[in-house]
């Protein structure tokens, strides 16, 4: 009860980020990360990521990596420094743009 009472009246700052350039929208997020994450502790690149890049693929992505049973049991528990979703983006990565060949 006490900690509820405390979020109560504590202030959030929100801070709004307008990117004009959707060109430039990626490398000025990652830019604005890599500076908050100078201090204290250090977010992975993927944890980076994860605060960069929101949309329907990489949501879908999360929660198969939280929720699916059988990945799950092919990676284990989750991992705290994301290293289990980096895999899991490295395999669709594999799937999309490495062709394999077979000699005959």
């Amino acid at each position: 009860m006490e900690m509820k009472r405390r979020i109560d009246y504590t202030s959030i700052t929100v801070i709004e980020i307008k990117i004009d350039d959707e060109k430039q929208r990626t490398k000025i997020l990652r830019k604005i990360f890599e500076n908050l994450n100078s201090k204290g502790s250090l977010l992975t690149q993927q944890e980076l990521r994860n605060v960069i890049y929101v949309c329907d693929f990489y949501t879908m992505l999360q929660e198969y990596n939280r929720y699916d049973d059988k990945w799950r049991k092919i990676w284990g528990q989750e991992d705290a420094a994301e290293r289990d979703m980096e895999t899991l983006l490295r395999f669709c990565a594999l799937k999309k743009y490495v062709r394999i060949e077979q000699k005959n």
